[in-house]
């Protein structure tokens, strides 16, 4: 009785009724709605990681009148692919995933740049100045097997992390120790 069950029904009625297959699968596809179509800006390589932010709320700096409960980041995901890492938001733009921020592995005097392999959420609880909190986000890889926190609030990196001798494959963290 659920209301996929009943479209299954319904798609398969329709199925069994149609005498011409190729004109059945036109009328269907102009039925589709695309809602969201993401790109990465990669050009020649794939997504290497993709991480939604399952981690507790961003709590902004004390004396605020923020609340907790307004700082949930549950709604952003990331992905990297070649040298960039990119971070989403899919609730606050209507029925569109949009870009929130962008960060690319460019060589620089602290970084030797390159291809990142890895993401993951950092708790940014206890580490943000921002009113509303901040999402950290780590992203590895590159050149330099380098650890970089990338802020989202602040569209950089607010941390760097080097000596990993090795490729970083792969990157976890969880919620930071309560301090209460």
């Amino acid at each position: 009785n659920s209301p996929q069950a009943k479209l299954k029904r319904a798609r398969d009625a329709e199925v069994k009724e149609a005498t011409d297959l190729k004109k059945f699968k036109a009328d269907l596809l102009s039925k589709v709605i695309v809602k969201t179509i993401v790109k990465e800006q990669t050009n020649t390589q794939s997504v290497t990681a993709l991480r939604f932010n399952h981690l507790p709320f961003a709590s902004g700096t004390s004396g605020t009148s923020a609340k907790p409960e307004d700082t949930n980041l549950g709604n952003l995901f990331a992905t990297c692919g070649g040298d960039f890492a990119t971070v989403y938001d899919d609730e606050h733009f209507g029925d569109h995933v949009a870009v929130v921020a962008q960060f690319k592995n460019e060589k620089t005097k602290h970084s030797a740049g390159g291809e990142l392999t890895a993401v993951a959420w950092v708790d940014a609880r206890g580490f943000t100045g921002h009113e509303f909190g901040d999402a950290l986000l780590a992203v590895g890889g590159g050149n330099d097997n380098a650890v970089q926190i990338f802020s989202v609030a602040e569209a950089r990196v607010v941390r760097m992390l080097k000596g990993h001798v090795g490729s970083v494959v792969a990157l976890a963290a969880g919620a930071a120790a309560s301090s209460a």
